[in-house]
């Protein structure tokens, strides 16, 4: 079960890598499962095709970003309790942004995936942009 594990997280990797530098539309199952000598069929085993991947790849890092982003609003939300007042619209955007930069900044993985959301972001017409809008 391990190296089944190991196997998911490689395509997983490889395929973050790959979609942030060529798109999802121009990434080729092969050139993902290619650097660790995977069987192109590995994808469909692990994940079923290639928008499930995808989907994958998102959920991996979004569920931890955003525990992220919500302990840092609930840091500013409970210090805004503790004064009594409410808290400042400035202090909750710096939560949140903190919170996705630090992300970024925490691997090559984090940043390929910083990559693939703002390739994402700019191309309206992918699977990926679809899967941020509805996250």
């Amino acid at each position: 079960m391990k190296q089944s594990s190991d196997t998911k997280e490689r395509l997983l990797d490889a395929a973050e890598e790959i979609f942030a530098r060529e798109g999802y539309r121009a990434a080729s199952l092969r050139a993902i499962t290619t650097p660790g000598r995977r069987e192109p069929g590995s994808v469909n085993y692990h994940f079923g095709s290639k928008p499930e991947l995808l989907e994958a790849v998102f959920t991996r890092r979004l569920q931890a970003m955003n525990r992220a982003r919500v302990h840092g609003l609930a840091l500013v939300l409970e210090r805004a309790r503790a004064t009594g007042r409410p808290p400042k619209a400035r202090k909750l955007i710096e939560a949140f942004v903190e919170a996705t930069l630090e992300h970024a900044r925490s691997g090559p993985g984090e940043r390929n995936f910083m990559a693939l959301v703002l390739r994402s972001l700019s191309d309206t017409t992918t699977r990926s942009s679809a899967l941020l809008r509805t996250s």
